[in-house]
């Protein structure tokens, strides 16, 4: 019995070591994508999230916020609580998923940044929805770009109409 013992727990250790290897092989994978991506379970828990991600909210270690509410890290506090009773009707199928959004983003620095999220339900294999895949790109600079090129045609035009004036 227990050399049967022994071989089970090898051939269990063996795939578990196994297991770990595909699961650190998929995340190299994910942090070399140029876009946030996490998993949110139904209970707003961060469940995966990349090296982009902790980037952006400032952390370095995927441990610091897995398993932790995702609207803690991926909202402003004054957005929080909105979203989280918004992300509750979603899990409940209530409300049908928004695809994408933008929102701030604040990260542990203080650093606020603007954040493009597509949104995708996760299902299992009876269609109960288990969570939401979001992937998020930082939209700051452009956001800023637009925002300075609005201002510049609205300059534009008032010049345009003082030289129509002055004609």
């Amino acid at each position: 019995v227990s050399i049967l013992n022994s071989i089970n727990y090898q051939k269990r250790k063996k795939a578990m070591v196994a297991l770990r290897a595909e699961k650190d092989k998929a995340q190299s994978y994910l942090d070399m994508a140029g876009s946030i991506l996490v998993v949110i379970d139904p209970y707003q828990r961060i469940s995966m999230l990349n090296k982009k991600g902790l980037e952006i909210i400032g952390l370095t270690h995927e441990e610091e916020v897995i398993g932790r509410n995702a609207f803690d890290y991926f909202a402003s506090k004054n957005e929080r609580e909105a979203l989280k009773e918004g992300f509750k009707k979603v899990i409940s199928g209530e409300v049908p998923l928004v695809e994408y959004y933008e929102r701030r983003v604040v990260s542990k620095r203080g650093e606020e940044r603007i954040v493009g999220w597509h949104n995708s339900l996760l299902e299992d294999m009876s269609g109960r929805i288990i969570g939401v895949l979001s992937s998020g790109d930082d939209v700051t600079e452009k956001k800023f770009r637009e925002k300075a090129l609005k201002e510049t045609v609205i300059k534009l035009e008032k010049s345009n109409e003082q030289l129509e004036g002055f004609a």
